[in-house]
Formats: structure tokens, C-alpha cells, sequence
């Protein structure tokens, strides 16, 4: 997180800084960026740039988290209707929402790939956001459960932690097939399969030798 000195800065300044982050790493990514050039793009001394941050994956982390908070409110909306929903076209809207959002803002979405394509910087710097992300996912599971949508003895922590894992698999599989250029309707077809996968599940209606074998112990 930024140092307190950055938060006592002037709202302007404090823009300018975070501006010239977001478009040094939309235009390098993470590992070229160079923090002379966010210095030079924000018009501040190096020297400030550090008594503001502690080095520049303080400040790529900070960028991060703002950008899941504004994702958050984009998505606000699918959360008010979600009581009135089912659960999995709630989903649906909640990835529809975020990809139409990444779609409109190029330089966050340059962002977001710079991230999701290099999996060890995204476990290291995604793990604040991961938690409001589950908390988000668990929101609607509560309501999914109490709607009747999803079952009562689903345990709900480890299935928020799953469509979590499931999302970012699902964006490595879409660039995996795609490419990095997103398009809406190849992304939201891929979406469509996994939640389908999950909604009906992969088992065959027949039961299992395991399901038997248990039976005839009972």
C-alpha cells in the first residue's frame, strides 16, 4: 500500500501519480515498466516517487486494487438483482458486465492481461483482491441457496474459493484457444460451457460403483 505521505498529496497529484502508473503498464506491462518514466509521465522527482511508495510494485498493486474496486461497483447492480434471479444467470450478467467493462477501458484491459498472463506475478500481486472477489462469490451463493437455486448443505466458503480459481482458468483457457484479443461473444460462449459444466455437473446420471459400494455398507 502507498505510504501516508502519498495520501496527504492533493487530489490532482494524487491522480496524476496513479494516471502515469496506469499508462506506463498499459503501454510495457509489469516487468518493463520503468519507474523513471512514470516519474517523467507524473512530473515529480524519483526521490518523491519513493517517499510515496515503497518501489514499483507498490504502486502496480495499489493501481490493482483500484481497479477491482471500481470492477466492484460496475458489478453492484448484478448484486441488487441477484435476489431476484437464478443464480447462474446471475453469474452469467456478473462475467458479461466484467468483460463488456475491460472491453470499454483498453488501458485497463492491457493491464489485466499483463497480469493474468504472468501467473506468478498474479498470485503474488491479486491476493488482496482475491479475498473481495470470494466475498463478492459468497454474497451470491447466500442468496443462490436462500432463493432455493443452489442446495442448503453446500459449503459455501469452498465453492466461493472455486468460481474464483474457475474464473481465472477460464481466461487462460479463452487466451489458450483465442489469443489475447478478447471478443465478446467467443469469451461469453466459453463462459457459457463452464457454468453450464458446473450447473448440471460431470457425472452420469447412473449411479457410481463408489455410490453402490457405500449403499450396501449402509
Amino acid at each position: 500500500m502507498p505510504r501516508e505521505a502519498f495520501f496527504n498529496l492533493k487530489t490532482e497529484k494524487r491522480e496524476r501519480i496513479v494516471d502515469a502508473g496506469i499508462d506506463e503498464f498499459a503501454e510495457y506491462g509489469y516487468q518493463p515498466a520503468s519507474i523513471s518514466r512514470i516519474v517523467e509521465r507524473a512530473d515529480i522527482a524519483k526521490g518523491s516517487f519513493y517517499h510515496y511508495f515503497e518501489d514499483k510494485k507498490d504502486l502496480f498493486k495499489y493501481i490493482l486494487q483500484l481497479l477491482g474496486d471500481m470492477k466492484l461497483k460496475i458489478l453492484g447492480p448484478v448484486l441488487m438483482e441477484a435476489g431476484s434471479r437464478d443464480f447462474f444467470d446471475t453469474v452469467r450478467d456478473m462475467y458479461l458486465n466484467s468483460i463488456r467493462w475491460v472491453l470499454q477501458e483498453p488501458k485497463l484491459m492491457r493491464i489485466s492481461q499483463s497480469v493474468m498472463l504472468d501467473r506468478e506475478l498474479r498470485n503474488e500481486v491479486l491476493e488482496d483482491n482475491q479475498q473481495k472477489a470470494i466475498n463478492y462469490y459468497l454474497s451470491l451463493i447466500n442468496i443462490g441457496v436462500a432463493r432455493g437455486d443452489l442446495r442448503q448443505d453446500l459449503d459455501r466458503e469452498l465453492t466461493a474459493h472455486i468460481l474464483l480459481v474457475l474464473q481465472f482458468a477460464m481466461v487462460d483457457i479463452y487466451y489458450e484457444k483465442h489469443g489475447q484479443e478478447i471478443e465478446e461473444t467467443a469469451f461469453m460462449s466459453l463462459a457459457e460451457k463452464i457454468l453450464n459444466t458446473i450447473a448440471i455437473g460431470i457425472r452420469n446420471n447412473q449411479p457410481s460403483r463408489r455410490e453402490l459400494l457405500w449403499t450396501e455398507k449402509l
